[in-house]
């Protein structure tokens, strides 16, 4: 019998060009008063993922996406230490007139109750077709 031959080695997989990030969130930290709601949170989100938030009652996540989204103007719910650059845009030094367009063209949320955003009574269709034409009516900056 003759020995089996030799496999040379597989070439190195060639890497997948990275993914650009979308969505850059770092040590972002938010309290109410004495309690702590987000204490250097950061992640990164890339083109073609998704991100769904899990976690207990009160443990921040609509305080996270508000502060992310700045969905008030109120500074009880902007981020007290960190940056956000969406797109390489910085949220937390975007004008409001800024933010708006992102809002109404780029990004959605859906809070865990969504009873409270849409209106049981109407089929899905008109809530589709009014964020469907939403962008149309954003102000440009």
């Amino acid at each position: 019998m003759q020995p089996a031959p030799a496999l040379a080695p597989a070439p190195a997989p060639t890497p997948a060009p990275k993914a650009e990030a979308v969505l850059t969130v770092s040590n972002v930290s938010k309290s109410f008063g004495d309690h702590q709601v987000l204490k250097d949170f950061s992640l990164t989100l890339y083109r073609g993922e998704n991100l769904v938030v899990l976690g207990r009652s009160g443990s921040g996540k609509s305080v996270m996406a508000r502060a992310i989204l700045r969905l008030s103007t109120s500074r009880h719910v902007q981020p007290s230490a960190g940056r956000i650059l969406y797109d390489g845009d910085d949220l937390l030094k975007a004008s409001s007139a800024r933010l708006r367009v992102l809002r109404c063209t780029r990004t959605a949320l859906i809070f865990q109750q969504p009873i409270t955003s849409l209106t049981p009574g109407c089929p899905i269709g008109p809530h589709i077709r009014q964020a469907a034409q939403s962008p149309r009516r954003a102000p440009t900056p």
